[in-house]
């Protein structure tokens, strides 16, 4: 059966629903406004005869409330952690791809060069993909510290990790940080 569960599906149907007559009486409205406007105005004198109020009320209790369920279900639901997998010689293996982002950034922050990253990764139908916002350090090569970092990232990757599917390893550097030039105060002190 399906992942959802009954309260997931009865709110789906209630806003289906909800939706439907909502939809219906407003092209009604557009078709014929004269006719809708006595429409309403019969229902509401009907219930108002038969002192409906409270059952009303408490539809639209249920309805608030019924949406509240819904808004969190969809806002605030676990997402299942996104996990690398392949075989080895001693069966399945699982690395979730914070783990792989920890590792990475560990291992990229150990170059100089580098002030700070941010790794992402990504699955693509070619195997695994790896990209990384950096900040640089300033007066630093460019060209070969991104270089070095790439290397790195993929070595670290395939070695310890024993990821051999990395297709691509990209850089975007998104900041040069300034050089640190201490005050005349400081140094005095």
């Amino acid at each position: 059966m399906n992942e959802q569960g009954i309260g997931t599906r009865l709110i789906a149907a209630f806003s289906t629903l909800a939706l439907l007559v909502v939809g219906l009486l407003l092209v009604v409205f557009y078709i014929s406004p004269q006719f809708f406007i006595e429409w309403v105005c019969k229902v509401f004198e009907e219930f108002a005869e038969r002192d409906i109020k409270m059952a009303l009320g408490c539809a639209g209790a249920l309805f608030v409330l019924l949406s509240i369920i819904q808004i969190c279900v969809s806002c605030f639901r676990l997402r299942k952690e996104k996990v690398f997998s392949f075989e080895n010689s001693n069966g399945k293996v699982k690395v979730a791809f914070s783990a792989i982002e920890g590792f990475v950034k560990r291992r990229g922050l150990e170059i100089k060069e580098i002030k700070d990253l941010v790794p992402k990764v990504y699955v693509t139908k070619k195997g695994l993909q790896i990209k990384s916002k950096v900040i640089l350090k300033s007066d630093v090569d460019i060209p070969s510290s991104t270089s070095k970092l790439q290397e790195t990232i993929k070595n670290y990757v395939g070695d310890v990790l024993g990821i051999n599917e990395l297709t691509s390893v990209e850089i975007y550097v998104t900041k040069i940080a300034k050089t640190e030039v201490k005050r005349a105060e400081e140094d005095i002190a």
